[in-house]
């Protein structure tokens, strides 16, 4: 018989995100410039505060499984991504290098990476790296370069900067095996009126999972300014 390889699964949590609304009666009923309606305009508001907060809790999440004082919070990229990490020291500048022996790494360990995702420091110097390969059409009336793909011995990458981003930290990610898993989508639910005031909570739940963590990669420490 040939052997056989027991499966383990790493685990994670799931975190809850809300934000309460409460409104007087006086707020809703006077009419101001550019806003149709104050309700509704407070839950967007929620809606995309709490949309950036679960983007930033995908980099800078710490796993916590909480106690009757201390929310449950779920584990970011880092809390998983273990084996293929390159820590630069002395704050070095970043060079294509250090960016496609990432995916090197991540591709020989049995990954199929496509997805790079980093800070804008970092995406200026992957523009830096890539511009002379560009090709480009005439154009007098604009300059600079955007790149948002390239391309190395293992396939192409997309690169998508990203502002809740670590600014030191890039991330060599296999897109299919990384992601947030919804618990419970966000969505707006009534509160009980109290006094003049109507109330409401936006809330959602929320985890995050990353399948092989050595299918991706982390490169960091690099300068922010060379």
């Amino acid at each position: 018989d040939s052997p056989t390889t027991t499966p383990t699964s790493a685990t994670n949590v799931s975190q809850i995100f809300q934000k309460k609304i409460e409104l007087s009666g006086t707020r809703q009923v006077i009419t101001q410039y550019g806003i149709a309606n104050e309700y509704d305009r407070e839950i967007e508001r929620a809606m995309v505060e709490l949309t950036l907060m679960l983007e930033n809790a995908g980099f800078h999440g710490v796993r916590n499984a909480g106690s009757a004082t201390t929310p449950r919070s779920f584990g970011g990229l880092g809390s998983f991504i273990t084996t293929n990490l390159t820590t630069l020291s002395g704050s070095p500048a970043l060079t294509q290098k250090n960016v496609e022996d990432a995916v090197q790494q991540a591709y020989l360990a049995g990954g199929m990476p496509d997805l790079i995702v980093c800070g804008a420091w970092a995406l200026r110097k992957i523009r830096d790296f890539y511009s002379p390969s560009v090709r480009s059409t005439p154009n007098e009336k604009r300059g600079g370069i955007n790149i948002d793909k390239i391309l190395t011995v293992t396939g192409e990458l997309d690169v998508l900067v990203d502002r809740n981003c670590p600014t030191t930290k890039l991330y060599v990610l296999d897109s299919k095996k990384v992601g947030f898993v919804p618990i419970r989508e966000l969505a707006t639910e009534d509160l009980a009126k109290t006094g003049d005031a109507d109330k409401s909570q936006v809330v959602g739940e929320y985890t995050f999972v990353v399948e092989n963590e050595k299918a991706h990669a982390i490169v960091s420490g690099f300068s922010t300014s060379a």
